[in-house]
């Protein structure tokens, strides 16, 4: 009866092993798939971010440029009416200056 027992026990034994082993071997694969499918969402997160933000990114530069633009034209615009108020002899005065 014993060793009938002790039989019974070790095939159940075996059983809950070659169990076990199916189980870790399917969470592996799981895992495994799980992981290659972060990567697949990252990868794509990470171009969609760069796709978004490029064209925005030209639009800050777009504008920046235009300020500038606008900034310099003014300047330059009220050099040249300054500069033709002048007369004659102040605009050569002013040439032969040295620029500091």
């Amino acid at each position: 009866m014993r060793s009938l027992m002790k039989g019974e026990i070790i095939t159940a034994s075996d059983s809950v092993h070659s169990g076990t082993d199916d189980l870790l071997v399917t969470v592996g694969s799981l895992m495994t798939e799980t992981k290659n499918e972060v990567s697949a969402i990252q990868r794509r997160a990470g171009m969609e971010i760069i796709r978004k933000n490029v064209p925005a990114l030209s639009d800050v530069i777009v504008t920046l440029g235009r300020k500038a633009e606008e900034a310099l034209t003014k300047r330059l615009l009220r050099s040249s009416m300054v500069w033709s108020q002048l007369s004659p002899k102040q605009r050569d005065r002013k040439a032969l200056r040295p620029s500091t």
